[in-house]
């Protein structure tokens, strides 16, 4: 589930049907390698950090996994 959805949502739905959730997104073009904020591609409605993210998940009873995507867009893997 993305950070396009609500944050009360993303708490609500995630223990039932969700295995993906990501955080602390970046929508902007380039938006990981130049530090811009003028070109988003769409609004973010969960600006949760990392860490609420993951506290939110082990509140309800979900063991958070993390996976960095980065270094699998780099290496082409």
């Amino acid at each position: 589930i993305s950070t396009r959805e609500n944050p009360r949502f993303r708490d609500v739905i995630t223990p039932i049907a969700i295995t993906s959730i990501s955080a602390a997104s970046s929508t902007q073009p380039g938006g990981y390698a130049v530090d811009r904020h003028d070109l988003p591609q769409f609004i973010i409605s969960d600006d949760r950090s990392v860490g609420e993210v993951t506290a939110a998940l082990r509140l309800n009873g979900l063991e958070p996994v993390f996976r960095d995507t980065r270094s699998s867009v780099i290496t082409g893997i």
